[in-house]
């Protein structure tokens, strides 16, 4: 098998071993989570080690585990967008298309930190449908700041679109009159 195999593998460890450690500094109470995540790492430990390679598991360092917002279901602050920008006559700006998901979501914040937060995670799925060439930027893209970041539809862009269909418009002509 190839070194990236095993890179692979010793990548997951490592993002194991982090697990296991912010388990450990929360609570004691997570001792089975913590058994069952040494097991596995015993088990990456002896396919790593016999396979006789240059890698050492030990040199991977312990992968920290993210939380996700759980502010949002599976698709819906990307769909609540799409919303807001189909709604829209003209394009909004991405502090609009936030206060559109906010009043249907019904968040509340608990600090300036939380509502950046979810304001940036707006900005982020936004970017990423924009790659895809569902939304389009219309502002200029050099500018990153999102406070001045316009969006819309592209022109192509079907009326019935679910957030799981990827259409991108391959017409360079057809984003450039938006």
């Amino acid at each position: 098998m190839g070194i990236q195999v095993f890179k692979g593998a010793a990548k997951q460890r490592a993002r194991l071993v982090g697990q296991r450690n912010l388990l450990i500094e929360r609570s004691a109470a997570n001792a089975a989570r913590v058994a069952e995540l040494e097991t596995q790492i015993r088990a990456y430990n002896l396919v790593l080690r016999s396979q006789d390679i240059d890698i050492d598991p030990d040199d991977f360092r312990p992968a920290v585990p993210q939380e996700h917002s759980r502010n949002f279901k599976h698709g819906q602050r990307i769909a609540l967008c799409l919303d807001a920008l189909r709604a829209a006559k003209r394009p909004l700006s991405t502090l609009e298309i936030f206060d559109y998901v906010v009043a249907h979501v019904g968040l509340r914040f608990t600090s300036p930190a939380a509502r950046r937060a979810a304001r940036r995670g707006v900005n982020s799925q936004l970017w990423l449908y924009a790659q895809r060439g569902i939304v389009a930027r219309v502002t200029d893209p050099k500018a990153r700041h999102d406070d001045v970041a316009y969006w819309t539809l592209p022109a192509t862009y079907p009326k019935t679109i679910t957030t799981k269909t990827t259409v991108a418009p391959t017409d360079k002509a057809t984003l450039s009159g938006l």
